[in-house]
Formats: C-alpha cells, structure tokens, sequence
C-alpha cells in the first residue's frame, strides 16, 4: 500500500532523514521509536506532504505521491497531530465537517450527521458547539481523531498522539486508538510510550540520527534487540 524507497531529507545543513526504505502493507500498524531529533515526525510530514523529500520516492498504491494533489492525498493518508492542530475560532462540529464540505466529498448535512454520530461514540456529542479553548486535552485529541477519520483515509499517520496528554488521557487515547485498528486501519504511530508500542504494534521501526537502524516484531525490538544503539536507547527509558 505505501512504499518508501531511498528517502532522503535535508534541512539546508542539517540531515534529518538519510536513505529510508520502508513497505507498509494494508492493514499493518507500524510504530516508530526512537530519540528526539532522530526523524520520525520529519519521515511522517513527507509521507504525506507537508515536507518535500530532498530526494527518494514515496508511492501509494504504486504511484508515487508527488503526483497527486495535496487534498486529495490528506483525504488518503490522514495525519493525527500531537498538539491536535484544531482551528480555535471554530466549534468542534465545524472543525470536523470543514474538511469534507470544502472537499465537496459531502454535502454539509451528510458531514454534519455523520460527525454527530462519531461525536457520539466518542462521548462528546455534548461537546459539538463547543470551542476548543473549551474542551480537555483528551477530548481534544479525540476530536482530532474524528477529524482525520470522517475523511475515511486508507492510512493513519499519528505523531505523538498522546504527547501533550496527562497518564489518565493518555490510557483513553491509547484505547480509541486500539479499537480504530481493530476495523483493519492501516496505521503508523510515532510514539514515545513503549508499553503501548509493545502491545500495539505489528511492526517496529527503531531510528537514529535520520536512520532505520533495526526494525521487527514488538517481541524481537524489545526482547531481543541486536543493535547497540537500540539496546541503549531501551536501557535509559527502563532505568
């Protein structure tokens, strides 16, 4: 479904991704860990455009992405932000529905009514005229999430989802997130919660200094990794 080949970025002097290769399949859930500054979010921001690759190829569904428009990219590869990236002066209902009425991919009363339902298995249909300012950190994120799913991507791309969320949020976001993939959503999470990594993931990719050093199972990335790099990475986050 995603194919990435040779990837390189670079930020005038400063390499931040340095030939990545990676294939996700439908339906796989890819978490990526690694140090702050290694690359992830830089990796996801190119998988779906929001950063020009310096040089590579990145295909989806064997046609390389640089060839389709932008919207109509996001409304394939949807992006869940740490920070939810919400527009203020908008209520919640709106900020949902803005995406799919611009898109003309339905009508407003087919996006209204199909945000409420999403609202509603969410627990916050309470919360549609609400603004952001108004809403927690968790529902907040929550709402990202319907935002990204009301366009029925193909692919979730999640940076830091739980990041600025306290451990009692977190637990929440963790759980939609598990159920969402449970529906056969093809995922790759950005994540600094390794339990969650551990139990969620189908595949783990561990980066360094703008690299893919070691990758495999949850159980072979944390039970029995090779590389030195990630076997210290492990022992500081355990100690």
């Amino acid at each position: 479904m995603l194919e990435i080949k040779n990837l390189v970025k670079h930020f005038d002097k400063v390499k931040a991704l340095e030939d990545i290769n990676l294939t996700v399949q439908k339906g796989e859930k890819i978490v990526i860990i690694g140090p702050s500054g290694c690359g992830k979010s830089t990796l996801l921001r190119c998988i779906n455009l929001l950063e020009t690759p310096t040089s590579g190829i990145i295909k989806y569904r064997d046609v390389e992405t640089k060839k389709y428009k932008r919207d109509v990219l996001c409304q394939k590869i949807g992006m869940i932000f740490q920070n939810y990236n919400l527009f203020n002066h908008l209520t919640i209902i709106k900020n949902i529905t803005l995406a799919p009425i611009k898109l003309k991919i339905m009508t407003k009363e087919e996006a209204y009514k199909k945000a409420m339902k999403m609202l509603k298995l969410m627990k916050l249909e309470d919360k549609a005229g609400n603004y952001p300012r108004e809403l927690s950190g968790g529902e907040k994120q929550r709402v990202a999430i319907i935002r990204s799913l009301i366009l029925s991507p193909e692919i979730i791309l999640l940076d830091e989802p739980t990041g600025a969320l306290d451990p009692e949020n977190i637990k929440d976001v963790l759980e939609i997130l598990k159920d969402i993939a449970k529906d056969g959503m093809t995922m790759i999470v950005v994540t600094h919660e390794m339990n969650f990594a551990r139990e969620f993931a189908d595949r783990v990719e561990f980066m360094d200094k703008g690299m893919i050093v070691e990758e495999g199972t949850s159980k072979a990335i944390f039970d029995h990794p090779k590389n030195e790099r990630l076997k210290e990475f492990l022992n500081k986050i355990k100690s």
